[in-house]
């Protein structure tokens, strides 16, 4: 029988698709923060970031979490990077022979946003920022992972919508 990986995509952005300034998050939510944590920090769980989010991290808890990064990871980064890859290709192609009942968690910036295989994506977490903000890092809203959401809950600040892809095949691994 084989083994599968799971891709999810967590997004925090605005209204009109904000989704950085100069590399950092221009929010603090420490409410969204939370939520990250909580969906992030499970058992089995892998978060995959681009080598600009990574290196531009703000000083979250990622302690204990395995990462990997596609790109190179600033040399005063965290030592909590379990894996570096030099294209997505090279991980996605780790990722089936290697990643057993992994969940990876797709968490940015826009080149691995917008360059992750849809198709591969099995849920979206999605924080719609309700406040307007100023930045230069947009995602086109257009892009397939923001379709067909439903909001979830509503907090003070945001709101979260979930997207289940359930006709996605989980990407097999070798047996």
């Amino acid at each position: 029988m084989n083994k599968k990986v799971q891709f999810n995509l967590i997004i925090a952005l605005t209204k009109d698709g904000l989704i950085g300034q100069n590399k950092v998050l221009p929010w603090k939510i420490s409410e969204e923060i939370r939520l990250f944590n909580q969906l992030t920090n499970q058992k089995n769980s892998i978060l995959l970031f681009g080598s600009n989010t990574f290196n531009h991290l703000p000083s979250i808890k990622l302690d204990k979490r395995q990462i990997i990064i596609i790109g190179n990871k600033d040399q005063n980064a965290l030592n909590t990077v379990l894996k570096e890859f030099a294209s997505l290709n090279e991980f996605l192609n780790y990722a089936s022979e290697e990643l057993n009942n992994h969940t990876v968690w797709i968490c940015g910036g826009k080149t691995l946003y917008e360059t992750f295989p849809n198709e591969l994506i099995n849920k979206v977490y999605c924080s719609f920022i309700k406040e307007k903000y100023i930045g230069n890092s947009y995602i086109d809203l257009k892009v397939n992972f923001l379709q067909n959401l439903h909001l979830v809950k509503s907090y003070k600040e945001f709101d979260l919508y979930f997207k289940d892809n359930q006709n996605v095949e989980i990407y097999e691994t070798k047996p």
